[in-house]
Parts: structure tokens; sequence; C-alpha cells
């Protein structure tokens, strides 16, 4: 970390552990259009914006549904999910006092709505620690597409190659290594390992320690 300058947060999986939150958003969601939609397919898309897994799913089924209005119908539910349940991991605050004792800029970038980001970042008490928060809509491609990386490492106005990427799925690891950021892959949630990721840790305190 000593010749870095910033490093940019995945969101669900690092800062919170919000997979069940959007099994269980998508899943009312869907039933409101008749289907459902296994977990399994769901996971599937994980790193994708909530738009993309609407196009596909009402795509795959031959339903001519509006998937934006989907999509605003299953962040309302899971705003409310991540406000009233949503916990933070051990060791958190303490890491990213580290970063920014290490004078990096700390970035976020996640396909969640940036509602639900900065909700959460304040619930938590740790939004003064970040400069650039990046949702899903503000981007037209998910992870493993490296665009809301890119977006907020243009906030941070730092270079890929001088970026920590820290996210928990395969496919945010590899939006990092695209465009030459070191990647982390932390697993305190998911526990599978990532042979992409320069490094794959379990708690922050891991990191601190190389």
């Amino acid at each position: 970390m000593d010749n870095k300058k910033a490093i940019v947060f995945d969101f669900d999986g690092v800062i919170t552990d919000g997979i069940p939150f959007h099994d269980q958003a998508y899943s009312k969601t869907f039933e409101t259009y008749g289907l459902n939609v296994p977990l399994e397919e769901l996971h599937s898309m994980i790193g994708s914006t909530s738009k993309q897994v609407f196009e596909k799913i009402f795509s795959s089924r031959d339903l001519a549904t509006d998937p934006e209005e989907a999509s605003r119908e299953h962040a309302a539910m899971l705003f409310n999910l991540y406000k009233e349940k949503a916990e933070m991991p051990e060791g958190l605050v303490g890491f990213l006092q580290h970063c920014k004792e290490k004078g990096l800029h700390i970035g976020l970038s996640s396909s969640t709505h940036s509602n639900i980001l900065k909700a959460v970042l304040e619930k938590f008490q740790i939004s003064n620690y970040f400069t650039a928060v990046v949702g899903g809509e503000g981007v037209s491609k998910g992870k493993p597409d490296p665009e809301m990386i890119l977006k907020a490492l243009d906030v941070l106005n730092v270079q890929p190659e001088d970026a920590i990427a820290i996210d928990d799925a395969k496919s945010g690891i590899l939006a990092a290594k695209s465009i030459n950021m070191y990647a982390i892959a932390y697993l305190n949630y998911s526990k599978i390992e990532i042979p992409q990721a320069d490094i794959n840790v379990y708690n922050f305190e891991e990191i601190t320690s190389k």
C-alpha cells in the first residue's frame, strides 16, 4: 500500500453484507411480475446494475416489461432493508483510518444505487472517509466492465495503476485487473477465494499486515 495513492472499495460484501438484501428485494420484485427467479441465476449476475438484471431476466422470459420501472421498485425496497438491517464488518473503521493515515484517497464504486451507498455510509458514520461515491445508476455497464471503478478514480484524480481495489466478487476483481489496479479479494462474507486477485484476505487486519 505504501506506493499507492488511492483505494476503491466495492460495497456489497465489503462495506456490509448486502447480498441477502438484494436477494430479498429481487425476489419480491420479480414476484410482482409473476416470476420466480432462482437465486443461483441472480448470483451469476453479481456486479451487474439492477437495470441490467431486470433486462436480462425479462428478456429471457420473453416479457415486454419496463426494466427501469422494476429497477425503481427494487431500489425502494432495497433502501429500506439497508437502512433497517445493514451491519458494519469488524475492523472497517480501523482500516479506513489506516488508509487515511497512509494518505490514500478513498472511493466507493458499486452497482447498488448511490442513495443506498450514502445512506449506509451515514448510518455507519464513515461517510467522511469517502471522497468519491459512484453508484450503479451513474454507469451504463456493470462489472466486470471497469466503468464504475474508472468513474471513482476520475473523481479521485488517480490513475488505475496507482490505486487498489477491494472487492468480494470475481467480476469486481476482473474489472480492476483489466485496468492494471492492484486487486484485493475480501472474503469475510463470500469465503470463496478468487485466483485472479493479487491477494485474498478474510478480514481488514490481514491487509494492514501485508
